[in-house]
């Protein structure tokens, strides 16, 4: 049994999807380099238990997202392996893989369990220049006017979080569920009317961080998210 591909049909993740996830594998674990060839569409058209055409599809897709570089005539090389390119990927494969599959209301379960671990990690390795910089994000909220920069700032402070967690996943796995609920939260006619309460619930966590309080930390960004959660489901 494939227990891989069994957990992929479950979850509703297509053939080329599950496909491209395991180029990017095979790219990782062969430890290959920009500038190194990867071996023919046949070759790994039969490696991968696939039809050519598939294949084809899928290593167009790899270099749309810059990772490889066709070279008609010549063949397919290794164009960027890095992290961040790796992260992009990660990000795309999220949101389609998982905005049908899972409701906003998952969605917002999720994003709290992240927040709240960035918001209680982030207090304790946080530096005093990254103290001002989330400050300073909060000094823009307070100015803010128009509700697509609310919006953007609101992101902009959770994402800036996971960036001083140190951790990247938190980072691209945020970031696409923020796109994901972007919309969403578009759609909210009171979101302006609710904006000094955002900034409230920003301050007190940023109050936390100051503090190096991790409980508190965790705790009001628990709320934070929490509350928003309960405007959506308002909304449904």
């Amino acid at each position: 049994m494939d227990i891989e591909k069994d957990l992929y049909d479950e979850h509703g993740i297509s053939e080329d999807d599950r496909l491209l996830k395991d180029m990017l594998s095979y790219i990782r674990d062969s430890k290959l380099k920009p500038g190194d060839k990867i071996p023919s569409i046949r070759v790994l058209s039969e490696t991968f238990k696939t039809t050519q055409s598939q294949m084809r599809s899928t290593l167009l897709r790899l270099e749309a997202l810059g990772f490889l570089m066709i070279q008609p005539r010549s063949g397919c090389y290794v164009k960027d392996t890095s992290l961040d390119s790796m992260l992009r990927t990660f990000c795309l494969l999220f949101e389609t893989a998982m905005t049908d599959e899972m409701s906003l209301i998952e969605l917002y379960d999720l994003k709290t369990a992240l927040e709240t671990t960035i918001a209680q990690q982030v207090s304790q390795i946080r530096t005093d220049g990254e103290l001002l910089s989330i400050r300073n994000i909060l000094h823009q909220q307070e100015t803010a006017t128009e509700k697509d920069d609310m919006i953007a700032l609101d992101e902009k402070f959770h994402l800036h979080l996971a960036q001083i967690s140190r951790n990247p996943f938190y980072y691209a796995i945020l970031s696409a569920i923020q796109s994901i609920l972007r919309n969403a939260r578009r759609s909210y006619t009171d979101y302006v009317a609710t904006y000094d309460q955002t900034i409230a619930d920003h301050n007190q966590i940023y109050q936390a961080i100051k503090e190096k309080n991790g409980d508190d930390a965790y705790y009001y960004s628990s709320i934070h998210s929490n509350r928003r959660k309960d405007l959506l489901l308002s909304y449904c």
